[in-house]
């Protein structure tokens, strides 16, 4: 639990497991971050996905499948 965050379909990218892909995370008071954070720099390195769109792609990927992050 990166943070004191639950993060939803984490899955991480880098060797450490300090960064990677998520759903929107909840704080520990229950409070969960909208969409209007996706896309904006609002994490500390970390790929914030929408609800949905994080599942499949927990679903869908491997582990050791290559991420690229332009």
């Amino acid at each position: 639990k990166p943070a004191g965050l639950w993060m939803p379909y984490w899955m991480a990218f880098t060797p450490s497991g300090k960064f990677g892909l998520h759903e929107l995370p909840y704080w520990p008071s229950g409070y969960r971050e909208g969409a209007e954070h996706l896309g904006k720099p609002v994490s500390h390195g970390c790929v914030r996905l929408g609800i949905g769109p994080a599942e499949f792609l927990y679903n869908w990927a491997d582990i050791g499948t290559p991420v690229v992050i332009y």
